[in-house]
């Protein structure tokens, strides 16, 4: 079975009509082939903003029925208590209908705004911000971090998001805590730096949540360049097998 994953704005692009999804069968193939969506994809398009309870309605039936569609219902979810990932069927909506059982978004909007302004413009001060890091493999990236990094004490880069985790100890901490952490580590160091909006830290954090649920698939596939370049890091700083693509085949080397 292989297992392929779709960001956030292929599902968009697909809704819109301007990708065929055929289209990405073509090169994927469409023989012992699995599509899951996660509760990352329904989060991400109830924070749609609308005019209107029934225009919100309206898109979000269209958005479900699309994510029902091409994943044939097929469900990844995270059991943080138990730590490890599931899959298994379940409607979109059901998945709508349990997340808007807690505050789930108060919450992740909260996370997104951990650090702050403050410590956002110390961070960039101790390290600097240098736009040449785009050029650099996965390899040359990771040495020239672990030489930034090395001002806060004798840790690599690497180390450094290990000690950060293990300031907040937690059974619910894991891969997604430190994908979380090295992403935002990136954008504030310039990497592939997201453009600067209201909502760009929290859109981030839904980025890394793709990131991670692309993690137990063999392909992920996604239409944005900085999350590419984020997640070819990602996976190589923690050796995971999964490799990106955007939607025309065109692999993330």
């Amino acid at each position: 079975m292989r297992r392929i994953y779709l960001d956030n704005n292929v599902f968009v692009e697909i809704e819109k009509g301007n990708l065929d999804f055929s289209s990405i069968l073509s090169w994927v193939g469409d023989e012992n082939l699995e599509i899951p969506f996660s509760a990352s994809h329904i989060q991400e398009a109830q924070n749609k903003s609308s005019n209107s309870l029934e225009e919100r309605d309206s898109f979000l039936r269209s958005r479900f029925q699309t994510i029902s569609e091409i994943t044939s219902n097929r469900y990844i979810y995270h059991d943080l208590e138990k730590n490890g990932m599931y899959f298994l069927s379940q409607v979109p909506q059901n998945v709508y209908n349990t997340i808007n059982e807690v505050p789930a978004e108060e919450l992740m909007r909260s996370w997104s705004n951990l650090v702050t302004i403050d410590q956002r413009k110390q961070i960039t001060k101790d390290l600097g911000v240098d736009k040449v890091v785009n050029n650099l493999s996965s390899k040359d990236l990771l040495e020239h971090l672990d030489n930034k990094v090395s001002v806060w004490g004798n840790f690599t880069f690497e180390g450094f998001i290990d000690y950060s985790m293990n300031l907040f100890p937690s059974e619910g901490y894991g891969l997604h805590n430190r994908i979380a952490a090295v992403f935002e580590l990136l954008d504030m160091l310039g990497y592939w730096k997201d453009k600067l909006t209201m909502n760009s830290n929290y859109a981030r954090l839904w980025d890394s949540s793709h990131t991670n649920f692309a993690a137990y698939c063999h392909i992920f596939i996604s239409d944005d360049l900085r999350t590419r370049k984020k997640v070819k890091f990602v996976y190589d700083l923690y050796k995971i097998g999964t490799k990106i693509y955007n939607s025309k085949g065109i692999i993330e080397s």
